[in-house]
């Protein structure tokens, strides 16, 4: 028995040791989260610019479908639809609360769209643009698809 004597073997961290290894640490995972938070956002966004071109692409689909006389009554006969400042819902009003916050400009609706169409040179053929609307971090966004729809 050495009768409580310390022999130089210390058992513990000393709070340099501490302090060392919490800065390394902090050096290490401060950039890691920073990226992680950044990849998020950038993959939100993408995925809503995504939904909005989905939405329009489907808008464009739904128009080349329709026979001569449905596009003619629901768009040339009403140019104030077709060319509306106000743009139209895609289907039941709701809230996305994964992407609409309180603050939001436009909660009420996600995402909206216009249609606008334009005569070309030729009597049996209009070019056709679908603008969709979309919130994202309370900043108005869209995307814009054209096509053309013949008389057929």
């Amino acid at each position: 028995m050495s009768g409580g004597k310390i022999t130089g073997q210390s058992k513990g961290f000393t709070f340099i040791e501490v302090l060392a290894a919490m800065s390394i640490l902090m050096i290490v995972l401060l950039p890691i989260t920073t990226i992680l938070f950044q990849t998020k956002r950038f993959n939100m966004e993408n995925e809503r610019k995504l939904k909005a071109r989905q939405l329009a692409q489907a808008k464009i689909e739904e128009i080349k479908a329709m026979d001569w006389q449905k596009f003619k009554g629901d768009f040339l006969l009403e140019p104030s639809y077709a060319t509306s400042e106000e743009p139209a819902s895609f289907g039941s009003e709701y809230r996305d609360e994964k992407y609409l916050a309180d603050n939001d400009i436009n909660p009420r609706n996600d995402f909206t769209y216009r249609v606008r169409l334009w005569p070309t040179e030729y009597s049996y053929l209009y070019t056709v643009q679908v603008t969709v609307y979309y919130q994202e971090a309370g900043k108005e966004k869209w995307q814009t698809l054209y096509t053309e729809k013949l008389r057929r």
